[in-house]
C-alpha cells in the first residue's frame, strides 16, 4: 500500500486514522457510509448538517473537526488544530497560546495545500482594505477548489482554520 499524501491540491481532507480521503463537494453519503462517520456528532443546523469530532488526524495533524453539509454535499470544514500540551481547562489559556495555535495551523494549511495564506481584505463602506491588526489579521488562500481561512475570535478566544468549498466570489489572492 502507498503512503498517504502529505498534501492535498485539489481540497481533499485526508484522515488518517481511517486512511480515508473526503473530497470537496463530496455528497453527505460518502461521508455517512465512511469509517470515520461513528466518530462524529451530527446536528440539524437549519437546512444543514453539522458533524463533529473532537480528535482526529488530518494530514498527520490533531484536529476537532466540524463539517458542513448544505444540500447533500459538503460546503464547509471547520479545523481548530490541538497543540502539544493543550489541556481544556480555562485556567491554563492564553492568548498568546492561541496565537500560536493560529501560526501553527496556518503552517499547516501552507504545507498541505500548497499556498501560504495572505491577508484576507474586508469590505468597508463598500472598499475593499486589508487590516493590519497583527496576529489578530485574518488569513486566507484562494485556490480554484475554494478558500482556506484562518481567523482569531477574540469573543471565544480560540483559533481556527475554515474551508468553504466552491467558487469564492470577489475574494482573490
Amino acid at each position: 500500500m502507498n503512503p498517504p499524501p502529505a498534501h492535498s491540491r485539489q481540497g481533499e481532507l485526508l484522515f488518517d486514522d481511517a486512511h480515508f480521503t473526503l473530497p470537496p463537494a463530496a455528497p453527505f453519503g460518502v461521508f455517512s457510509s465512511s469509517p470515520i462517520r461513528a466518530r462524529f456528532a451530527l446536528h440539524a443546523a437549519g437546512d444543514a448538517t453539522v458533524c463533529r469530532c473532537d480528535r482526529e488526524l488530518v494530514f498527520g495533524s490533531p484536529c476537532a473537526v466540524s463539517l458542513r453539509f448544505e444540500q447533500d454535499r459538503l460546503a464547509q470544514a471547520e479545523l481548530f488544530l490541538h497543540l502539544p500540551g493543550d489541556t481544556t481547562d480555562w485556567n491554563s489559556w492564553t492568548q498568546a497560546q492561541e496565537f500560536e495555535r493560529k501560526h501553527a495551523a496556518q503552517a499547516w494549511a501552507a504545507r498541505v495545500f500548497g499556498v501560504p495564506l495572505v491577508p484576507m481584505p474586508i469590505d468597508v463602506d463598500g472598499a475593499s482594505v486589508i487590516p493590519e491588526w497583527g496576529d489578530r489579521t485574518p488569513l486566507h488562500a484562494v485556490h480554484p477548489w475554494g478558500v482556506i481561512q484562518s481567523f482569531y475570535d477574540s469573543k471565544g478566544g480560540s483559533s481556527y482554520m475554515r474551508i468553504k468549498y466552491g467558487p469564492a466570489p470577489g475574494l482573490t489572492q
